[in-house]
Order: structure tokens, then C-alpha cells, then sequence
């Protein structure tokens, strides 16, 4: 009877990790199914190891090639593509989902003491948290902040020591009649203008979440589009609310003519081990741009972890789209 139930688990998981290939627009709910990829790699490594030992061959192909597929998925996420050392100094930047302010302050200073990153992008910011965050990081610099009582407020900050050459920060609506306020901030870096945009998506909880987001990351991708076209270098950073193997977030991605470097655990839910959470915050640059580092911070008691990164101009040459 056991043999039985185990083989019964196994057929599951591995019919469950082949729907998340099926495309969304047929049901949106293989769309959620896309997601936990490396979970569904790791259940299938470990049931192939199962259906072996039980001398289930036909399922142990069938196993094997929902494992191949999976891994084939992930394989050129985790490849880091060579590019030249840079010789100035990197642009340091963290990415931190407040969760509506149910955080735990003093673990996020904490980090933010020992990284002390040049620019600090906030989302799910909230009037309560606004009103002291000043008092709260005396050495940083509200370059824009807008606080709501939902999910969608956010902020930008500069340390005050960074010596950055902040040319604007404005507030942008992608698409124009979106509800959600998206904050971006220009700087002269490196003598090349830099663009930097605080993206935070819809969660996907049905069909019109769906494709309300794909409509979100559509307004966004025109906008990478319209600053590359003027010879602005541009970073996109936040919660994308999207694994990097969901349609939404490769459409964007390709659109939008920017890559990343996801070497980093997965940052959502922060409370569960770090095997089972998927990888929804990212950041993205357009080609003269490297993000030379990418790693997720510890826990601050919300249920993102922050996001770290390190920002190279690479020479023109090495560049590539």
C-alpha cells in the first residue's frame, strides 16, 4: 500500500511540474504552477531516486524527462555571463519590501549599517513607517517618498556620503491610468545618465490579475524602450511579483531589452526555508550595464527578504543585448 502511495505522489509532482508549461492564456492558474521550479526539480531529483528504487522504470523515464525539462528551465538563470572587471567603484543598492511596515526595524538597519548602500528603494511603504523613517536613517536622504495605507507605497533614499549626482527623482503611472504609483530616480554616474526605476507588479490571484500584470510590464518595457532609445542606461529593480521562468517576466525582460543575474536565493516567503521560497524580487539593466553582485539579505521579520546588489558600467565593446 505504501509502494503504491509513493508512486501515486511521484505521478503528481511530475504531472504538476509539466502543467506549468502549458501557456497561461488556456487557464491562468498554470501560470502559478511555472513558478516553483526548483522545488519541482528537487522533488524530482528525489523521486527519481524513489521510482529506481522501486523498479517503476516507465514512471522513472517519465520522472526524468519532467526533471530534464525543469532543469533546462533554470539552467541559463543560474549562468553567469563573462564581462570585464570594472575600475571605479560599483554602485551599491538595496531593494527592501516593508510589507506594509510589519517589520522588524532593528534588523533592517542592521543590514543597512553593514552594507550602507548608496541608493535605498522601498516598497510597501505606509504613512506610520514615513514619519519616523527620517529620525530612523539620519544618514540617508529622502529623494522621493509616497506613503499609502495599501501595498503600493515606496520610496527612494541616497546616503547622504554617497557623492551621487542625483539629476531627478518623479513619480510615473505604467500604464498611465495604473492606480499604483511607481517612483524612478536619474543620476549622472560615470559620466553616462542613469535611470533607475522602483517596479512593483500586480499579484497574480486570477485571470485579470494576470493580464493586468502583463499589461503593467508591457508600459514598463516601453519605458526601458523609450530611455535606452535616448542613450539612458537603465536599472529596474523591486518586486516583480514573478519568477524569472514566467511568461509575464520573460516577455518583459525580452521587451525591455534588459538582463540580470539571479544567483541569489529565493526572497519570497522569507518565512519558510530557504529551499521552498521562489525567487519574486529581481533587478534588471539594460546592456552597458553589469550587475556584478546580487544576494538576499537576512530575515527582517516581513515576508520578503531585501535584495543587495552591486551596479558596473561595463566598456562598450563587452556590452551586448
Amino acid at each position: 500500500m505504501r509502494r503504491y502511495i509513493l508512486l501515486a505522489l511521484i505521478s503528481a509532482l511530475t504531472l504538476v511540474s509539466l502543467l506549468g508549461f502549458v501557456p497561461a492564456h488556456w487557464w491562468w492558474g498554470f501560470d502559478l504552477l511555472s513558478h516553483p521550479r526548483p522545488q519541482y526539480s528537487l522533488g524530482l531529483a528525489l523521486g527519481l531516486g524513489f521510482a529506481l528504487m522501486l523498479r517503476a522504470w516507465r514512471l522513472g523515464l517519465f520522472v526524468l524527462l519532467a526533471l530534464g525539462l525543469n532543469i533546462s528551465v533554470l539552467w541559463s538563470w543560474y549562468v553567469e555571463k563573462p564581462y570585464v572587471l570594472p575600475t571605479h567603484k560599483s554602485l551599491s543598492i538595496t531593494h527592501v519590501n516593508l510589507d506594509k511596515g510589519q517589520i522588524d526595524k532593528l534588523r533592517l538597519f542592521k543590514q543597512l549599517r553593514q552594507r550602507t548602500p548608496d541608493l535605498l528603494f522601498l516598497q510597501e511603504l505606509t504613512p506610520t513607517f514615513l514619519a519616523t523613517l527620517r529620525q530612523d536613517l539620519p544618514h540617508y536622504q529622502i529623494l522621493l517618498a509616497k506613503a499609502l495605507n495599501n501595498t503600493h507605497g515606496s520610496a527612494i533614499l541616497v546616503h547622504k556620503q554617497a557623492g551621487l549626482n542625483i539629476l531627478a527623482a518623479t513619480e510615473l503611472h505604467l500604464p498611465n491610468h495604473a492606480t499604483r504609483p511607481l517612483l524612478s530616480v536619474s543620476l549622472n554616474w560615470q559620466g553616462q545618465v542613469l535611470q533607475l526605476l522602483s517596479l512593483h507588479t500586480t499579484r497574480v490571484t486570477d485571470a485579470n490579475n494576470l493580464a493586468w500584470q502583463a499589461t503593467e510590464f508591457a508600459a514598463a518595457a516601453a519605458w526601458s524602450r523609450t530611455q535606452q532609445q535616448a542613450g539612458v542606461q537603465v536599472l529596474v529593480i523591486g518586486d516583480f511579483n514573478a519568477t524569472p521562468w514566467s511568461k509575464n517576466y520573460q516577455d518583459f525582460a525580452k521587451a525591455a531589452q534588459l538582463d540580470g543575474l539571479l544567483k541569489h536565493r529565493g526572497t519570497w516567503p522569507a518565512y519558510l526555508p530557504a529551499f521552498l521560497r521562489i525567487p519574486i524580487d529581481h533587478a534588471l539593466a539594460s546592456p552597458r550595464l553589469h550587475i556584478s553582485e546580487k544576494i538576499t539579505g537576512d530575515s527582517i521579520g516581513g515576508d520578503h527578504l531585501p535584495v543587495h546588489i552591486l551596479l558596473d558600467f561595463i566598456p562598450e565593446a563587452n556590452s551586448s543585448p
